[in-house]
């Protein structure tokens, strides 16, 4: 007979930001240490600031030997902040 594991979850309520509701659901669930970051991502790709940061900075580089978007690199620095 399979073994049938139960968590217990919370669902918290951020009203921060009033045209998109969030809520964070936090379960005992086993998950990876920077497993964090999830929420954060995509309350990111729902509002698009890490979009709206880098379209206000200017990048130099040459268009011809860029391997990594802009954006890209943005979000990566942005995040690996706050992974810490």
């Amino acid at each position: 007979m399979p073994i049938v594991h139960q968590h217990s979850a919370s669902l918290f309520d951020f009203d921060f930001f009033e045209p998109l509701p969030i809520q964070v659901e936090v379960s005992d669930a086993p998950i990876t240490s920077d497993a964090g970051l999830l929420p954060l991502r995509q309350f990111d790709q729902r509002i698009g600031l890490t979009q709206q940061f880098a379209a206000a900075l200017h990048d130099p580089r040459d268009p011809g030997r860029i391997d990594h978007t802009f954006p890209e690199m943005v979000r990566s620095r942005v995040f690996g902040i706050l992974a810490g």
